[in-house]
């Protein structure tokens, strides 16, 4: 009997001398003996002998087999579907770390675990989209806790992104053991089908609590202005990158615009006497209210660009009515 087997990296094959069920007693082609682990024995045959068994694999692995091609393919193997971006990634045209054969971040799903907004599913692959709504439109396998076939219920830009401004992003977290989690997120602010550049990392380790949470983003001066995409990932430790497998929490991958900052804005108000100076940008009315609902009417008097209002008036809240 011959047996094939793995030692300090490499294969090597020889006869069985003696076969003790935990190891063996194996003799080389040279006619050296080595005593080897049975958990390391990759097969065993009785022909061909063991040096010709080297000799003609060491022929396929150099070509030798003849016309014909070779692939080799990474297989993830996982106990249940996880959870996948689907942000845009393609084999023939590779983007965001969104594929398993580009790293793309995976959560195998725990029912404890937290997790964005109150829906959660497994994917047996991600659903890619030129608009990262693959996983909205295709409903995936759902976790205990939750049915829901769109589970990108967890994030919501409140208001709008422009070059050199701060954003609000309101954050539902659903922590099934209570206590807090942590939120990692990603912006692709030059648009280059990355989250790697500096300043992409929108949140870090960011601490969430169950419920609805708040926290501002800067948008920085130099961000392209268009379509966009983001990553948020959720666990219970944080520390995360944008690839990558875990354990526990989820994914969402996330379209968003860039648009050019406000051309209607108000740039001051300052004291001035028993009078306020406002002053705004753009082509724009002051209006003013004695609450924040109303009723609103024009400021009389005012010039474009500015104008003083009485302290002692009875308006308290001011607007600009942009065209």
């Amino acid at each position: 009997m011959n047996v094939l087997f793995e030692e300090d990296g490499a294969f090597r094959a020889g006869s069985v001398l003696a076969d003790n069920v935990s190891s063996l007693q194996i003799e080389l082609a040279s006619g050296k003996r080595s005593k080897v682990k049975a958990a390391n024995v990759l097969l065993r045959f009785a022909a061909p002998g063991p040096g010709e068994l080297l000799e003609r694999a060491e022929a396929e692995a150099e070509g030798a087999g003849g016309a014909g091609e070779v692939e080799d393919h990474r297989l993830d193997v996982f106990a249940a579907p996880p959870d996948f971006g689907d942000a845009p990634d393609f084999e023939e045209a590779p983007g965001y770390p969104t594929l398993p054969s580009h790293d793309g971040a995976a959560h195998v799903l725990t029912p404890d675990s937290p997790r964005l907004g109150i829906a959660r599913d497994g994917e047996a692959f991600p659903h890619v989209d030129a608009a990262a709504v693959g996983d909205d439109v295709t409903p995936g396998t759902p976790v205990p806790e939750s049915a829901s076939g769109n589970d990108e219920d967890g994030v919501l830009l409140v208001g709008r992104l422009s070059p050199g401004g701060d954003a609000t992003i309101r954050l539902i977290a659903t922590i099934p053991k209570g206590g807090t989690a942590r939120v990692d997120g990603w912006v692709d602010w030059n648009a280059d089908f990355d989250w790697d550049d500096a300043g992409e990392q929108v949140a870090n380790r960011v601490e969430v609590t169950h419920g609805t949470n708040f926290f501002t983003i800067n948008v920085p001066s130099t961000a392209v202005l268009g379509f966009t995409y983001a990553r948020v990932r959720i666990s219970q430790n944080g520390g995360l990158t944008p690839r990558g497998t875990v354990e526990g929490g989820e994914v969402e991958d996330y379209n968003l615009s860039v648009y050019p900052p406000f051309d209607c804005v108000i740039t001051s108000v300052s004291p001035i006497g028993n009078q306020l100076l406002i002053s705004w940008r753009g082509e724009a009315v002051l209006q003013q209210g004695p609450t924040l609902h109303g009723p609103w009417e024009d400021v009389p008097g005012q010039i474009p660009g500015n104008t003083f209002v009485p302290l002692e008036g009875p308006a308290r809240f001011f607007r600009l009515l942009c065209p």
